[in-house]
Formats: C-alpha cells, sequence, structure tokens
C-alpha cells in the first residue's frame, strides 16, 4: 500500500471501519514508513482533541478563527514542497470553517501544534495543559529486501513471542521494555515453517520457506497452517496468513506456474504483494 493511499484511509482506521485485509495493508505501511507513521499519530491527536472538545462551550476571542488561519496559510506556504501533518490539517479545513465549533476545533488543534523549538518525538503528541501522551505501541512483521523482520515500538514491559504454530512452542523471545525492536525472523529447517509473531494481544501468523530444496506436496489435505507451509516451500516466498482458523482443515491443489492459480476447499483467497510475499485469506 502507498502513503498516498494509507492517508486517504486515515479516518477509516481510527474509526475501525476497515476490513481485514485492509486494515492489515495500512498497519503494514504505517509500520514500514516512520513519516506516515507519525502523520498518523498528530492526525489522531486531532481528532481525539476535537472529541474531548465536542460538548463543551469555549469561549472564543474576537478575530481568532481569522487569525488561526493566517498562520495556517504561512505555515503551508513554508512547507509546500513536502507532505507533513499540515497536509491532513488542510484536507479538513473547508468543511470547518464558520461558526463556533471551527474557532473551538482551530484552537484546540494551534494549542496542541508546537510553535517553536523541537517536534514531538516518535511515541508522543504534545497537547495544551497535559504532558507528552503515550501512544500505543506498534508492531509488525514486514518482508525487507528479501529479509523478514519483526519490529515493535518501545513500551515498558513489554515482549514479542515467536511461537511454532505447528505445536505451540515458543520458539524466540524478544524483550522490548527498554529498546525498540527490529529483528530478523528466519526459518533454518528444511521444511517449511508457519511462525506466529505474538505482541499485547496482537498476533501475525507467517510461513517461511524451508532452506531444502525437497519438492512441495502439490495435492494435499491438512489445516491452513498446513498448507500455507506448503505454497511457501511450492514459491520459495513468505505466506502472510489471515484467517480467523488457521486450525481449520483444507484440501489443495498446488500449480507451480502461479500461486494465484493454487486452488484450496473450502476456498482461500491468495494475494501476491509487491514485495514478493503471499497474502493468504478468507
Amino acid at each position: 500500500m502507498t502513503a498516498e493511499k494509507a492517508r486517504d484511509l486515515f479516518s477509516d482506521y481510527l474509526e475501525g471501519a476497515l476490513d481485514a485485509g485492509l486494515k492489515a495493508q495500512f498497519e503494514r505501511a504505517l509500520a514500514s514508513d516512520g513519516a506516515l507513521r507519525e502523520e498518523y499519530r498528530q492526525f489522531e491527536a486531532v481528532i481525539r482533541q476535537f472529541e474531548s472538545l465536542r460538548d463543551e462551550e469555549i469561549p472564543v476571542p474576537y478575530g481568532l478563527h481569522e487569525r488561526i488561519m493566517g498562520n495556517l496559510d504561512r505555515h503551508l506556504a513554508e512547507v509546500k514542497s513536502r507532505r507533513t501533518f499540515w497536509d491532513v490539517v488542510n484536507q479538513f479545513r473547508m468543511p470547518l470553517i464558520g461558526g463556533v465549533a471551527v474557532a473551538a476545533v482551530a484552537a484546540s488543534i494551534w494549542a496542541i501544534l508546537p510553535r517553536t523549538g523541537p517536534q514531538p518525538g516518535p511515541g508522543t503528541v504534545a497537547q495544551a495543559g497535559i504532558g507528552p501522551e503515550v501512544r500505543p505501541p506498534s508492531f509488525s512483521v514486514l518482508l525487507i529486501e528479501g529479509t523478514l523482520h519483526v519490529r515493535h515500538d518501545r513500551e515498558a514491559g513489554a515482549k514479542v513471542e515467536i511461537v511454532r504454530e505447528a505445536d505451540g512452542k515458543v520458539v524466540q523471545t524478544f524483550d522490548v521494555s527498554k529498546r525498540s525492536l527490529d529483528a530478523p525472523l528466519r526459518n533454518t529447517a528444511e521444511v517449511a515453517q508457519t511462525l506466529s509473531a505474538r505482541a499485547g494481544g496482537k498476533t501475525i501468523v507467517v510461513a517461511l520457506p524451508g532452506t531444502g530444496q525437497t519438492a512441495p506436496e502439490l495435492v494435499g489435505k491438512g489445516t491452513v497452517i498446513d498448507f500455507a507451509a506448503k505454497v511457501a516451500d511450492a514459491y520459495r516466498t513468505v505466506v502472510f496468513v489471515e484467517v480467523p482458523d488457521a486450525t481449520k482443515k483444507v484440501g489443495w491443489t498446488i500449480d507451480l506456474r502461479d500461486p494465484l492459480a493454487v486452488k484450496c476447499e473450502p476456498p482461500l483467497s491468495i494475494e501476491r504483494r509487491d514485495d514478493g510475499s503471499l497474502f493468504l485469506s478468507e
């Protein structure tokens, strides 16, 4: 998913309106793009601030709206060569123009924006009257230049577990209480393995091809976990699994010429991603 497409989904993601597939794509886009992630955090802060003021009557000084719009225009002119949080603010500018509610929203936006000094660092948003607000950590598994990476923002007391889905055994544990995590995830076994990365109640399931050259089982039956592993070995690529019940039974026929021609019963969808990975879903 491109950064431009992700920006168009800011509101839907915040409102929980994305389906599982789009939500996963959006989260991967945020995880792989620090600038985009910071834009979303600031966008969310503005909306949350607006919601907190929605039912509150705020006396608005005379001419405040015009002064704020003038400051916004000057700042936008300074940064027009690059996309920033202000571009997001500008998207909402016309619907907000006019009335006391507009001035209240504009006042809240202006209050949380730093006017001088350093910008707030990743993971915090500067807000008026309160200290830095800690944002939920970002957790993702990404295929970058052919290597799978597990990433997790720093969070006190948190850990990431890598679990082998075949037997439920924890094969690796990462402590992210002191610093952010960016660790390669590899399969050194002869055949493909389906692993899950787990942190903070979120689970990402992925099948990694094995190191051997054993011919894959082109026709067979088993769980979705087994199927993902066979597909990973057949096409020598990573397979992300987003199926609610990965232990359910399926039958498959694999066409080595094209992963999109794989047949599965009950039917499952296979999508090829730009990074070369495959995405398995219902």
